[in-house]
């Protein structure tokens, strides 16, 4: 099973649905032990290992098939590895899931400044969205 955990943009609907094809179940979990920062002049954060008492929330998609594992992974690009985690589940259960971690050579991108899902919410999530709006489709039609 292809779970996927998204800290970012990804968790809103808004983003997901235009990278992906499918529908997908979801549910809000947590990764522990990284540490998600803003990127430099960017409105998307990154995570990177952190102290193990670390915990990051976000969105768990549930049965992603590979073909939008695909496009997710063109999405996200070079600056990102995607690694298997354990995510702990809103009720209570862990799974493993596949999440996009920076990878350590990019590390430079990773301001100091924690990124703040609200604040995303508020002011960046419609200009993300339409400097993205089509990706998926443009790159691997559904």
């Amino acid at each position: 099973m292809n779970h996927l955990f998204t800290y970012g943009t990804l968790m809103f609907e808004e983003i997901w649905t235009l990278v992906v094809c499918g529908s997908y179940r979801s549910q809000t979990g947590t990764i522990r032990g990284f540490t998600r920062k803003s990127v430099k002049e960017a409105e998307y954060p990154v995570i990177y290992r952190g102290p193990l008492d670390a915990e990051v929330p976000g969105r768990v998609y549930l049965d992603v098939t590979p073909a939008d594992i695909r496009r997710l992974d063109a999405f996200e690009g070079e600056y990102y590895a995607r690694q298997q985690h354990p995510v702990t589940l809103s009720d209570g259960g862990v799974i493993e899931a596949g999440v996009y971690v920076l990878r350590h050579q990019y590390l430079h991108l990773a301001s100091k400044s924690d990124w703040d899902p609200d604040q995303f919410r508020k002011s960046g999530l419609e200009r993300f969205r339409n400097s993205y709006e089509g990706f998926g489709n443009a790159n691997d039609p559904c």
